[in-house]
């Protein structure tokens, strides 16, 4: 009788071990922000050759693209180059699977707010907001203003990035002639 228990407890956890498992991705991009997804193995797996497919090519794009500041200065007059700014992707799975998809995506999603500052509590909405002297308005409107122009050079490097790979996929599917 014990045999028979022990059996069917372990076809249980085998079964239970072969069904689908989520997981929280996050995923970090060249700038540093974060987006949370939920993911499976197999689709873990796709993110991260891509990542790595991209980081090849990362280094490479700043280089030519720091090549070509310092080879124009005239060009890029009154812009920076932000590629000390950037950094390779990054993806990191939760450690504890998810065996119900919903309640993954609940976790992500407040993950996700959290990490976009949109998760606000009753108790912080009612605070009012400290005043800021004009010395540190200025740093802040300086400070956002650089965030922005790093997002946009990531951008632009990860357009450079996408343009290279489909062009490297397109050779690789195009018959040798």
């Amino acid at each position: 009788m014990k045999k028979i228990i022990t059996l069917a407890a372990a076809i249980v956890c085998a079964a239970a071990a072969y069904a689908e498992s989520y997981y929280i991705a996050t995923v970090t991009d060249f700038t540093g922000a974060k987006t949370f997804s939920v993911v499976t193995k197999a689709e873990a797996k796709e993110i991260e050759l891509d990542i790595k497919r991209k980081n090849a090519l990362f280094q490479k794009v700043l280089t030519e693209i720091q090549n070509e500041f310092k080879k124009n200065p005239e060009a890029h007059k009154g812009e920076k180059f932000y590629g000390n700014r950037l950094k390779p992707m990054t993806i990191k799975l939760s450690t504890q699977p998810f065996n119900e998809l919903e309640k993954a995506q609940e976790k992500a999603e407040k993950l996700q707010a959290h990490e976009d500052g949109t998760d606000v509590d009753e108790k912080d909405a009612k605070k009012k907001p400290k005043k800021l002297s004009d010395s540190q308005k200025l740093r802040a409107v300086k400070e956002a203003e650089r965030d922005y122009a790093v997002k946009m050079f990531g951008e632009e490097v990860v357009k450079i990035i996408e343009e290279r790979l489909a062009a490297a996929a397109a050779a690789a599917e195009e018959p040798a002639k």
